[in-house]
């Protein structure tokens, strides 16, 4: 299981890890309501971690990088 706070719900969900891919199948979240301004921050987190992603671990930092994609989705030192 995978559990994060997205700065205003907390988010729970499954996850599996192949090598240097991570699948984050869907979220449940508690339906807080926040400020605009950190719903957007959230809501982008949430789709971050959803779905299929590349994991790398460097420098003390895990980045997740959609596939497809060259910029990373989220980083977390």
């Amino acid at each position: 299981r995978i559990q994060a706070f997205g700065g205003c719900n907390r988010l729970a969900g499954g996850y599996s890890i192949e090598s240097d891919r991570l699948t984050v199948g869907p979220m449940a979240a508690t339906m807080m309501t926040c400020g605009d301004d950190v719903m957007v921050v959230e809501r982008a987190f949430a789709a971050g971690l959803e779905g299929a992603s590349t994991l790398r671990i460097a420098d003390g930092r895990l980045t997740l990088r959609r596939e497809g994609e060259s910029e990373s989705a989220l980083e977390f030192a």
